[in-house]
């Protein structure tokens, strides 16, 4: 299935995942294992991709290597450092305090501008990634695939992403799970003692825990899924990540979507 402003090879078939767009199911290898499968393509872009990062301040959570941001900041790196490195026009929109806007542009001196702009991310936004995609800031054309990358589980979203398609080739999702870090990161540094681990519980108030939660409620995995199914309902093409998706699956599953 094409998209504006590029030409796409079929690549292979592969096990559907949670947020595929079901147009791309491959009936027959469907029919024969019983499972979904979906047809895989590797897109040539002759147009831009615009990366927009969410920054907001207390969505992200987890730390060191259970860092839903550092996913979210890498995932745009690679996305970024992948279409200039091909020689095609990328840019950067980030959210954070000191608002990143990079309008689409090729070449070695763009990417040093963006990865420079990255290196330097903090999650310290005043406000949600609907706010800042109807702005009207971000710098699109009819020829640019956007790729948004966010934790958020705010239903806001959808209606702000489909204001979005209607300026862009193609819009892309991809949705982290933020508890599923957090999660991960409480599961990893668990005491094997059992009398230890009972000394060092977390006070919990009001369902508050630990260093993240006593900021807020933790955003709950279901929401997360909620957000992921009513944007694809929406027509919009979801990717989600959780702490336990291996990176390098989904920056492929990136590459075979832009």
């Amino acid at each position: 299935m094409g998209r504006a402003g590029e030409s796409a090879d079929f690549h292979g078939i592969r096990p559907y995942v949670q947020g595929d767009d079901l147009r791309r199911v491959h009936w027959k290898a469907t029919a024969h294992t019983g499972k979904l499968a979906i047809k895989e393509y590797e897109y040539r872009h002759s147009g831009a991709v615009q990366v927009i990062l969410d920054l907001q301040a207390g969505i992200y959570l987890g730390a060191g290597d259970y860092a839903s941001l550092e996913t979210a900041i890498t995932l745009a790196a690679s996305i970024l450092d992948h279409v200039l490195q091909a020689g095609n026009q990328a840019g950067l929109f980030a959210t954070g305090g000191n608002v990143t806007t990079l309008p689409p542009e090729s070449g070695q001196r763009q990417r040093h501008r963006a990865l420079e702009a990255l290196a330097l991310a903090k999650d310290d936004g005043p406000t949600g990634i609907a706010k800042a995609l109807t702005s009207g800031e971000i710098p699109l054309s009819r020829r640019c695939t956007t790729i948004v990358i966010t934790p958020t589980t705010d239903k806001s979203v959808i209606g702000a992403l489909l204001a979005l398609r209607g300026r862009a080739a193609q819009v892309l999702l991809v949705l982290l799970d933020a508890r599923t870090y957090y999660e991960a990161e409480q599961e990893a540094n668990k005491p094997t003692n059992p009398l230890l681990a009972l000394a060092t519980a977390p006070i919990t108030l009001s369902g508050l825990t630990g260093a993240n939660g006593l900021r807020r409620g933790l955003p709950s995995s279901e929401a997360h899924h909620e957000l992921t199914h009513a944007a694809a309902a929406a027509g919009i093409e979801v990717l989600p990540v959780s702490a336990q998706a291996p990176l390098h699956h989904v920056l492929h599953a990136l590459r075979m979507r832009m």
